[in-house]
């Protein structure tokens, strides 16, 4: 479901929605969850309290009617409902339960204690009875989505069969076999973006940022690109938006034990490619599209799974939606520019191999794999283009199983939109054997500090002044054994700070010695830490790649020194 507090949250300023504000993504329903008691949380409810206030002395005035004092506790009654549902460390079983002793709680104090103080005061007794009978309206689940779904702020799943099959059910001791559908559960993706782009200045920052990126004269984003500017060039009556598709699966039972794979989970998301860069990686700005079994995508394949993810995006092209701005109506038409996952999932919904073992896996060349172990830089003349790529798609060779089905989407092209994803490619892909190579040869082949040594220095790092939230973990005796297992942003802290960590306990004789490895890193380090590049720029770090080889024998080890000297 979606959740959505913008009819409560008019008066707010944010440029884009915080926790608070947000739409909350919130599909799978739990009851079995753990019903330990939620604490409070002190910011919560401050907040709660202080927008409850502005709108007493706002609304409430002494000639008030009994009327508007309940339309008044209701709205009320439904802020403080909307924002315990957003809180996503607390689910439905918690909220329902905290709404019920907060229940209890007012009748404890208001309908039993104060009203039989002032028994004789009417007006009093008739507006604790209006609170009373509001609070009845919150207290289920059922009635809490009944109400937000009457006024439009809560946006339920739409659940459709991909399939229909035999299964058997025990009923009063005796096996039956019934006819059981396969559903998947798709949400209507233009009431979230309709309602997101209606929220206080999202619509004018995004449309500002977007604005930007494609006047700088730096490339910092695809917006400056070939491809972008040529889509704009064809829609050029229209204001159009860009999207980003993420796909990823994921357990909803024990990642160890037998069950892991049974009730694998494939999950659909999507966001607008142009929100602002301090926003773009915030959940309150990626929204939930489809979720489906990851064994029937197995089953049934990429046409049938993603059916009315292609409908919606080919809607959203065609008819767009209408977005209210500045007192006017705005038709704001989408996009697909970017299907992002991890390499397997790309591989897998956008019709190429799913092993990684086969002659061909790559989707941007026709590398064999004997080639890809050894190739240091991009060799132009085995990239696919369309003319081989059609080819291959009749005779499913070269790594091609099926056609794209994203290619009967306007302005998208699997070979013309391509894109990888550096957070598994590199912070969770390569990274992981780099740096575990680099802790393995310098606290067990070198002896330049210890595990206790490097351990005690991230633990006393103070990165605060520095911006960074990422807190990196111990490094463990399993962790230095050539391949280093932590998150995306735990990896890239290491990265960016290893230099200052361990750099004093490298000798400089050792960095001397291996000063044509340690190039690799400075030409890393460099593509690393830059955000933003200009052609010169560009045009100068591929003559580097190119003079320096990029040798996988150089020790990689040694290399990274580098970057403590450079710090």
């Amino acid at each position: 479901m979606i959740l959505t507090n913008d009819s409560h949250s008019s008066q707010e300023k944010s440029q884009i929605p915080d926790k608070n504000q947000n739409n909350v993504n919130n599909v799978i329903d739990n009851d079995d969850y753990s019903t330990e008691v939620c604490e409070s949380n002190d910011e919560f409810y401050n907040e709660l309290i202080q927008s409850i206030d502005q709108q007493i002395h706002s609304d409430f005035s002494a000639d008030m009617t009994l009327k508007n004092f309940t339309l008044f506790v209701k709205e009320a009654i439904a802020s403080m409902t909307i924002r315990l549902y957003a809180k996503v460390d607390m689910n439905y079983k918690c909220v329902g339960d905290t709404i019920l002793e907060m229940i209890k709680l007012y009748n404890v104090i208001f309908v039993g204690l104060i009203k039989q103080k002032f028994k004789h005061s009417n007006q009093l007794s008739l507006m604790i009875m209006s609170v009373h009978k509001t609070f009845k309206e919150f207290d289920s689940r059922s009635k809490v989505f009944n109400y937000f779904t009457d006024i439009g702020c809560l946006i339920l799943p739409n659940s459709w069969s991909v399939n229909r099959g035999l299964k058997s059910k025990n009923k009063k001791g005796a096996q039956n076999i019934i006819v059981s559908p396969d559903n998947i559960q798709t949400i209507e993706i233009k009431k979230i973006l309709k309602k997101f782009l209606e929220l206080p200045n999202v619509f004018e920052s995004i449309i500002t940022n977007i604005h930007d990126k494609e006047t700088s004269k730096n490339f910092d984003s695809p917006f400056s690109g070939q491809l972008y500017q040529s889509i704009k060039r064809e829609c050029e009556n229209r204001l159009v938006l860009p999207l980003s598709l993420y796909n990823d699966d994921f357990t909803v039972n024990n990642v160890l034990g037998a069950c892991r794979v049974i009730h694998k989970i494939g999950g659909v998301y999507f966001s607008i490619f142009g929100i602002p860069d301090e926003y773009a990686s915030q959940l309150e700005n990626i929204f939930l599209f489809q979720l489906h079994d990851a064994n029937h995508h197995k089953e049934f394949g990429n046409k049938k799974i993603f059916a009315e993810v292609i409908d919606q995006l080919k809607d959203l092209i065609i008819n767009g939606i209408d977005v209210n701005y500045n007192s006017s109506t705005t038709k704001v038409h989408f996009f697909l520019f970017q299907v992002i996952s991890d390499n397997l999932g790309a591989n897998t919904i956008l019709g190429f191999v799913r092993s990684f073992n086969g002659t061909h896996c790559c989707r941007v060349c026709l590398a064999s794999k004997e080639e890809i172990l050894t190739m240091t830089k991009e060799n132009v003349t085995i990239f696919r283009d369309k003319n081989n790529y059609d080819q291959d798609c009749l005779q499913q060779s070269s790594g091609i199983r099926e056609e794209c089905i994203f290619n009967q989407l306007p302005y998208f092209h699997v070979l013309d939109n391509t894109c990888f994803d550096p957070c598994h490619d590199l912070l969770e892909g390569i990274c992981r054997y780099d740096m575990g190579e680099i802790l393995h040869d310098l606290i067990y082949e070198k002896n330049c500090f210890t595990l206790s040594q490097l351990n005690w220095k991230i633990k006393f790092f103070d990165n605060s002044l520095l911006g960074d939230k990422n807190i990196l973990p111990q490094v463990t005796h399993a962790s230095t054994s050539k391949i280093l297992v932590i998150s995306a942003s735990e990896m890239f802290f290491l990265i960016q700070y290893f230099g200052i960590l361990i750099g004093s306990r490298v000798p400089e004789t050792y960095l001397q010695s291996y000063e044509k490895g340690s190039r690799v890193f400075v030409v890393y380090d460099e593509t690393l830490g830059q955000q933003q590049w200009s052609s010169a720029q560009i045009s100068c770090l591929v003559s580097q790649i190119d003079d320096r080889g990029f040798q996988r024998q150089c020790n990689i080890g040694l290399a990274t020194n580098r970057l403590g000297a450079v710090v």
